[in-house]
């Protein structure tokens, strides 16, 4: 898997050209990443824990090109995204972030790209019912374990996160 590391996938944005702002982002969404990497060990769902966190770092690559979409809408940088990760030999699985991040309800995917879509929402304080209810049922699917066993700690985690959304979301205004 290229990069490997959550380090690895920031140096690479970093050479691409990422600027401050988006650098920021992702370290945000990596926080929301993290604790739902926690929940999903504690419930015993295996996923790939490492395709999560670099997945998270560069699923809005496409920004570089596109950085008014940095703070306003817009979705061309997410074909962009994948084109630039696959110019600079990122595994096509990992380059695909760039859209099953926003498109997970058009195209099959796969729990961590669900799990890495989540965090994209929850980490600014989004809940999203419709991707929360999806990420569940993949994940009792994977964990051979009944929904209804994993709403509970699913949900109560979802809005843990959430609900510091408005924290995340001063200090994303505040770059390094």
């Amino acid at each position: 898997m290229f990069p490997a590391s959550r380090d690895d996938a920031r140096s690479l944005l970093a050479t691409l050209g990422a600027p401050p702002h988006l650098l920021r982002h992702v370290e945000l969404v990596g926080e929301a990443a993290d604790l739902l990497i926690v929940l999903f060990r504690e419930q015993g769902i295996p996923i790939d824990e490492d395709f999560v966190r670099v997945g998270v770092v560069l699923h809005d690559a496409g920004k570089i090109e596109h950085p008014r979409e940095l703070t306003g809408p817009g979705n061309e940088h997410e074909a962009a995204g994948e084109r630039m990760l696959l110019a600079a030999s990122v595994t096509p699985a990992l380059a695909r972030v760039c859209l099953s991040h926003a498109r997970w309800l058009q195209m099959a995917s796969t729990l961590e790209e669900l799990i890495i879509a989540l965090a994209d929402k929850l980490w600014k304080g989004v809940r999203a019912p419709d991707l929360e209810e999806r990420a569940l049922l993949d994940a009792a699917a994977r964990g051979g374990r009944d929904r209804w066993g994993l709403f509970i700690p699913f949900d109560s985690c979802f809005e843990r996160i959430a609900e510091r959304g408005h924290v995340r979301l001063e200090r994303s205004r505040h770059t390094r």
